[in-house]
């Protein structure tokens, strides 16, 4: 679904609400989250949402600590082109290799390739 639909559907849906605007304040309250806006917009929310990315501002305000964990793996992504393979007919392959897993994940008429690679090995 493109952004542009999505923004269409969203708007018709009785429960949400599109604000314009970037967190500039957020406090937890015991009943409520209260948001302020660098607009100067107020909010009064039980839910809040923070879909806004690794340096996420959101996080930071509500003090939410970030936890880090080494798994010991590294991921290698490609998509490569499969012209020869319908999609129809397409099937998803996965290998569990001695040194990681290997997925091949035929996607129209791509094939996304996901190789997961333990670090020493």
């Amino acid at each position: 679904m493109n952004a542009a639909l999505l923004s269409v559907r969203v708007k018709e849906l009785p429960n949400i609400e599109v604000v314009d605007g970037d967190l500039a304040e957020l406090k937890k309250m015991t009943d409520a989250i209260h948001i302020k806006l660098d607009n100067g917009e107020r909010i009064h929310t039980q839910l809040l949402v923070g879909a806004d990315g690794a340096q996420s501002r959101t996080r930071t305000l509500a003090k939410f600590p970030r936890m880090f964990a080494e798994y010991g793996e590294m991921g290698v992504v490609a998509s490569v082109r499969a012209s020869d393979v319908p999609h129809e007919t397409a099937t998803a392959f996965q290998r569990f290799l001695p040194s990681g897993p290997l997925a091949l994940l035929p996607v129209r008429l791509y094939c996304t390739v996901l190789y997961i690679l333990f670090m020493g090995y």
